[in-house]
């Protein structure tokens, strides 16, 4: 296993390609020369510039404890975890998917709404909830909703993963 210092974000950086310079970003002039109308916002410039292309994106999840987190989602997405001292990274179908940054210090949201305040969560969209529910119970969720009805055409339920963090299985 590599070291965390040849990781950018989880996942090695061969895996990347070329890393970006400051010269790959494209100066006022650079934009002014193109035919493309200005943009009033810089990061939509920026973003949809011809020469930024996003290779990969990857959600990142602060966690105490990084084994318990990364098994959690590996044994969810039906994927294998890459540890690493203080990264794991959740590979499904031999693509990076979810990364786990150790934080000792990490609270716990308090969902719906507690004092600490969900900032984020994943909607996993399943075809039996039913067998979906066993499944995350089994690997450590703990249900915060349960759904009114779980034969309604649509629906969700929700639930904490092992550190806390909200996600909802919905149909």
């Amino acid at each position: 296993m590599q070291r965390r210092e040849n990781y950018s974000h989880g996942y090695p950086r061969e895996h990347l390609g070329r890393q970006p310079v400051l010269a790959d970003i494209p100066t006022q002039a650079d934009r002014t020369a193109t035919s493309a109308p200005p943009s009033p916002h810089p990061c939509r410039r920026l973003c949809n510039d011809e020469g930024v292309r996003i290779t990969r994106q990857i959600v990142v999840f602060d966690a105490p404890d990084l084994d318990a987190e990364s098994a959690f989602w590996a044994g969810l997405l039906s994927g294998t975890v890459d540890a690493d001292d203080d990264w794991h990274t959740v590979f499904v179908d031999g693509e990076p998917r979810l990364g786990f940054q150790l934080a000792p210090n990490h609270v716990t949201p308090e969902w719906p709404d507690g004092r600490q305040q969900q900032q984020i969560h994943l909607d996993i969209y399943v075809d039996d909830v039913r067998a979906a529910h066993e499944k995350v119970m089994g690997l450590g969720a703990r249900l915060l909703k349960a759904a009114d009805d779980l034969d309604a055409d649509e629906g969700f339920q929700a639930y904490a993963d092992p550190a806390g963090h909200p996600f909802c299985l919905c149909w």
